[in-house]
């Protein structure tokens, strides 16, 4: 295992900064996802490490080595960094077999002691001992996977690293194997860099997430922390979906309290009130959660998943909407309703079917409301 020190690490082609002046420390075994759409400046991170661009600025360190320090003059090739990598094309060679593909590491190293058993141990972690003998073109989509990680990890390297090495295969493959790369990831030691544009990827498989964007590094921290408490608009809207407040949600109704009772599907009458009566506590935790979002720089919202057809014990505030547009998703329907404190319709999830048209409640709590900048 090897810590990772980038000391003001950046890179520019021509006029685009594709990755802006960087300080970052990966701990020793961690596994961290770099998230971003493309253009982002995830992939020239990854690139700088492996030593394939030499950045323009900094220093980058693996433990107590040196590998770039641009100022001194000092680039040590991608061959003498001792790191694993795996790519989206694979790269598999097409004319060697399982087998040699995964020796080639070592026999490009001049490192052949043990080799046959080093291959075949490699081999026997990904569960493809049986295929050494064929090639590439023999194999699926999923085993040339696990070729690539095999050979990658043969020799046993401090760092893998890892760009969006599932995106070519198909959705259910690849929730297979982000699970299968990952415990052996963690069984081995490894300090990983997982890029991808996936955010079921990252969420799933890192336990230290960046997200990306213009070349700079927008939060960096757990997965759990990084979706319930994102720090920007951006971060909020690329993990997961934000349903946007526009306006005070008091301006739009009296804050209620929850009672327990099914108000899913209701007239809301003129006032828009529901059982409970108003509770100045809530009121003032809504007000002090949206009030300098939504005068400000900032902008306030809730989760899809927070979001409930029907009041259950927590306080909260009851909005009024009308159904848009219902979508059937297998183990829940999506809904699109629209209402007044918001200038884009809101996603709400739902056990049950309501029809297109319906008039229903959004019950939100305070609690569940999430304020970012910009």
């Amino acid at each position: 295992m090897a810590r990772l020190i980038l000391d003001g690490i950046s890179k520019r082609f021509g006029e685009v900064q594709a990755l802006a002046p960087l300080d970052l420390e990966i701990g020793s075994g961690q596994f961290v996802g770099v998230l971003g759409p493309s253009g982002c400046g995830k992939t020239t991170l990854l690139r700088c490490l492996a030593g394939l661009e030499l950045p323009d600025t900094g220093r980058i360190r693996f433990g107590d080595r040196t590998v770039v320090d641009v100022e001194a003059g000092l680039r040590e090739p991608p061959q003498r960094r001792g790191l694993g990598m795996v790519f989206q094309d694979l790269a598999l060679w097409p004319h060697l077999t399982v087998f040699e593909n995964v020796a080639y590491t070592l026999r490009a190293r001049k490192d052949t002691v043990d080799l046959a058993d080093r291959v075949h141990d490699a081999l026997a972690k990904v569960r493809l001992p049986a295929h050494a003998a064929r090639y590439p073109h023999q194999l699926s989509g999923g085993q040339q996977q696990r070729v690539a990680f095999a050979r990658a990890v043969v020799d046993r390297p401090p760092v893998l690293l890892m760009d969006e090495p599932l995106s070519a295969l198909d959705a259910a493959l690849r929730v297979d194997l982000r699970a299968e790369l990952t415990a052996l990831t963690r069984s081995l030691g490894l300090t990983a860099v997982y890029v991808t544009h996936d955010q079921h990827e990252a969420m799933s498989m890192a336990d230290r997430i960046l997200v990306m964007q213009d070349g700079f590094v927008r939060q960096d921290g757990a997965p759990e922390t990084v979706y319930q408490r994102p720090q920007t608009r951006f971060v909020a809207d690329f993990i997961g979906r934000l349903n946007a407040l526009d306006r005070p949600l008091s301006s739009v109704l009296p804050v209620t309290a929850g009672t327990g009772a099914d108000t899913g599907a209701a007239d809301t009458g003129a006032e828009g009130t529901v059982a409970g009566g108003a509770t100045a506590d809530v009121h003032a935790r809504i007000d002090a959660s949206t009030e300098v979002a939504l005068t400000g720089s900032g902008v306030a919202g809730v989760r899809p998943e927070k979001v409930r057809l029907s009041a259950n014990g927590r306080e909260m505030v009851a909005l009024p909407a009308e159904v848009e547009l219902v979508g059937y998703l297998g183990d829940h329907y999506e809904l699109r309703c629209r209402l007044e404190l918001a200038d884009q319709p809101w996603v709400v999830m739902s056990d049950t079917r309501v029809e297109v048209g319906e008039r229903v409640l959004l019950h939100v709590a305070p609690d569940d409301l999430i304020v970012t900048e910009r």
